[in-house]
């Protein structure tokens, strides 16, 4: 029997075009010229830095997407192979997405996209089910666009006996996601965070949100609230876990995507919900420390950590 791999990830790859902006206004005017306090390119996307940082800590790791035939699919390609990610479906067509993202000193970022979505393509039972995690990244850009997709994924390595996580992006003009109920009900954990939550689910908390999700079959929903840390429901029950809060902010880019990482190495090693939660948000702080997606993740040691801790009961506050 072929041995399996740690995590399958199907997702999206990009090109980030980190500008350090020290201005207080993000606003360029015709010929105007403006000098960023630190201008850098990384290789970005949600499926993209989930592989990346799993693979830097050891993990065996597909990453299923079709890169582009072009000299960014190249750039992101070479680290992808270099950090020892297997690259599961390499065809190679259309255009690397190009990001530009404005990080602010102490302010939200702010993007630019290229303008074209990425290449879609279809998936088939045979594509997850040779893996301990399935990891979806993220749901509502292709190929996890397509509902039909979403569910022969996640159905797929259900049945196979994988472990289902799945995120989502943030689509303004998307706020009904009934066509997906099938496949949530397959999932076992699924991570937003709280715009996302509050749009996707109708509701104005993130509790009641998560509560929606928790009602449509996901056996877990995480839901990441920043600084504030993470609300969980599990099999009915609510937990708040505290944020990890690095010395210095430099780039939030990036960051839920480690916590999504950090998550996932800890159900590898068969961890404690609670342990899972406090290396994803270890490796989230980690992150964020450093300008870049995954340039902040170096090794185990920054996100690992044996002391005992403990979830605390959801309390009615209103920011949940």
């Amino acid at each position: 029997m072929q041995k399996k791999v740690d995590v399958t990830c199907i997702g999206q790859a990009c090109i980030d075009v980190l500008i350090g902006w020290k201005y207080k206004e993000i606003t360029l005017q015709e010929k105007e010229r403006k000098v960023s306090s630190e201008t850098t390119i990384a290789v970005g996307g949600d499926g993209a830095n989930l592989s990346l940082i799993l693979a830097r800590m050891g993990i065996g790791v597909e990453f299923i997407s079709t890169l582009a035939d072009d000299s960014a699919g190249d750039i992101i390609c070479g680290q992808m192979k270099r950090a020892g990610v297997i690259l599961k479906k390499p065809v190679r067509t259309g255009r690397t997405q190009i990001v530009s993202v404005f990080v602010p000193e102490n302010r939200e970022r702010s993007f630019i996209f290229g303008g074209q979505d990425y290449p879609d393509f279809s998936i088939s039972p045979e594509m997850v089910q040779n893996c301990r995690i399935l990891s979806l990244n993220s749901l509502l850009r292709p190929p996890l666009l397509n509902p039909e997709n979403v569910l022969c994924a996640v159905k797929s390595a259900h049945e196979a006996g994988a472990i289902v996580c799945a995120d989502i992006y943030t689509r303004w003009e998307i706020t009904d996601l009934d066509q997906y109920a099938g496949a949530f009900r397959y999932m076992d954990y699924f991570f937003l965070n709280e715009d996302e939550a509050k749009l996707y689910s109708g509701q104005k908390n993130a509790r009641e949100a998560a509560r929606i999700f928790s009602e449509m079959g996901v056996r877990t929903v995480l839901v990441k609230l920043g600084e504030k840390g993470c609300l969980v429901i599990q099999n009915g029950q609510e937990f708040h876990f505290p944020a990890v809060r690095p010395e210095t902010v430099q780039d939030t880019t990036g960051a839920g995507d480690s916590f999504m990482a950090g998550f996932e190495i800890g159900l590898l090693e068969q961890r404690s919900l609670e342990e899972c939660c406090r290396i994803g948000a270890r490796a989230a702080a980690a992150c964020i420390a450093r300008t870049g997606a995954v340039a902040g993740i170096c090794s185990r040691s920054q996100i690992m950590d044996d002391s005992p801790v403990e979830l605390t009961r959801a309390k009615n506050k209103e920011v949940w």
